[in-house]
């Protein structure tokens, strides 16, 4: 099965956005254990960071390296679509309640017919 992302971790505040994932077996292996996803490894994640009269700041972070496993190539393909959820995040206005119940759980480049 092709592997993809699942968005498992949101963070809403102020100043910042972050919005991070992990990918499909982790995710379900948390789920079986656990049933929240959460707890699943977090690899790659994407950082908004907002000070009033200044251009908001992007940060990506990474917790895998090249050519050490799938992880990586996953993270890159897909690391746009992470900042597209926490600029809609952001321009929606919503909290970080609302931004879990539409974003959290959301899988990125399932299938190509539907990529996020």
């Amino acid at each position: 099965m092709k592997d993809y992302l699942v968005l498992n971790y949101i963070l809403v505040s102020e100043f910042e956005i972050l919005v991070g994932a992990t990918n499909r077996c982790r995710w379900e292996s948390d789920m079986e254990a656990c049933g929240y996803g959460g707890d699943a490894f977090t690899f790659v994640m994407a950082t908004l960071t907002m000070k009033p009269g200044y251009a908001t700041g992007t940060e990506a972070k990474f917790y895998t390296k090249p050519g050490a496993d799938a992880e990586w190539n996953l993270s890159m393909k897909y690391l746009y679509r992470l900042f597209e959820i926490a600029f809609e995040i952001k321009d929606s206005g919503i909290n970080e309640e609302n931004a879990r119940e539409k974003y959290y759980g959301m899988c990125i480049g399932k299938n190509i017919s539907q990529s996020n």
